[in-house]
């Protein structure tokens, strides 16, 4: 992860960056942080196939299928909803599942969400946290009802903008 961090920091990311990651390591925080990083010109209508390809190839992870949607993580969604909505409409009208994904991905967070974001942001700038069991021990510690540390650490953040450098 330190690696793609550092190399975004030169470079930014192309499509077949963020396929050769999700063959290897599946729709985790290295495409993630790669599809958040992609470059500009990747995502207009000249490389609308490249796109579509990998999306096609995303459609059987479950990760990402409609029912999983709302769990995953703000920079997640955010990351997935940029790919997708790169997309020309012509394509999108005539896939349904697209249609519907774009649908969920286009719905504003919630005050939970966001504030669950920036909340963990600043725990891990505010304490230094550069390991995820720091980050674990930390929130294990902090004095909040069990119920509020599991949602904290539910999806944990394992990548940040590269420009805080957030490593946890």
């Amino acid at each position: 992860m330190h690696i793609i961090l550092q190399s975004l920091q030169v470079q930014n990311a192309i499509v077949a960056d963020a396929k050769c990651a999700y063959r290897y390591y599946g729709f985790n925080e290295e495409v993630v942080v790669l599809l958040q990083h992609l470059e500009p010109s990747e995502l207009d209508s000249d490389n609308s196939l490249s796109v579509l390809d990998f999306l096609m190839h995303l459609e059987s992870d479950h990760k990402v299928s409609i029912n999983n949607l709302g769990n995953l993580d703000l920079i997640a969604r955010s990351s997935y909803r940029k790919l997708i909505n790169s997309l020309p409409q012509r394509v999108v009208c005539n896939n349904e599942s697209l249609k519907a994904k774009i649908q969920l991905l286009n719905a504003f967070p919630t005050l939970f969400d966001l504030s669950r974001h920036a909340f963990r942001m600043h725990l891990v700038k505010f304490y230094s946290v550069k390991y995820l069991g720091e980050f674990f021990q930390l929130v294990e510690n902090l004095p909040l009802p069990k119920v509020l540390k599991i949602s904290i650490c539910k999806e944990p953040p394992m990548y940040s903008d590269v420009n805080t450098k957030c490593l946890v």
